[in-house]
């Protein structure tokens, strides 16, 4: 299975595209709904909870990194640590408003992924209902990482969604 984990000590990929003409919607920042424990590069839980941090500009880049919080709860920010410095960023191509296989209205987007000197472009998708966005299955968003995997389905994974974060001032 070829999985492609994205984070701050994983190689990074490319998702290409253009300035996005489609939806904006997309655009703004979200985070994943759950608090969860980080682990160091042992793998062994340090005094960190982070929750996964994604935004997506007007501009077509998409922005991948996460939020430190100092308590369980993910409600006292970690102070210098967090979004500020983002741990992988890439162009991307929203292909605009789309009716997918589920019956709903959603979006897609053109993803290229460049990796060993291999380009394998794919299309995956989206969808937005309130405040919850939710892709397809071959993205992963979670606390302190971001895969992309071409083996796993383009189906809507609406148990896994990011939510809208808060608007900041």
């Amino acid at each position: 299975m070829n999985i492609i984990r994205v984070g701050c000590l994983m190689i990074p990929f490319l998702l290409a595209g253009c300035e996005s003409d489609g939806e904006q919607a997309l655009v703004g920042q979200w985070v994943t709904p759950s608090c969860e424990q980080a682990k160091n590069s042992e793998g062994a839980l340090v005094e960190i909870w982070v929750k996964g941090t994604y935004e997506f500009t007007a501009e077509g880049v998409f922005y991948a990194g996460y939020t430190a919080y100092a308590d369980a709860d993910c409600t006292v920010a970690q102070s210098g640590k967090g979004f500020s410095e983002p741990f992988s960023s890439f162009p991307y191509q929203d292909l605009g408003p789309q009716l997918l296989e589920e019956g709903v209205k959603g979006g897609g987007l053109l993803i290229t992924l460049e990796h060993d000197e291999a380009v394998v472009p794919h299309e995956a998708f989206y969808a937005i209902h309130h405040r919850s966005l939710c892709f397809s299955e071959v993205f992963e968003f979670g606390a302190s990482r971001f895969s992309f995997s071409m083996a796993r389905s383009d189906a809507i994974d609406f148990n896994q969604c990011l939510v809208r974060a808060p608007s900041r001032i």
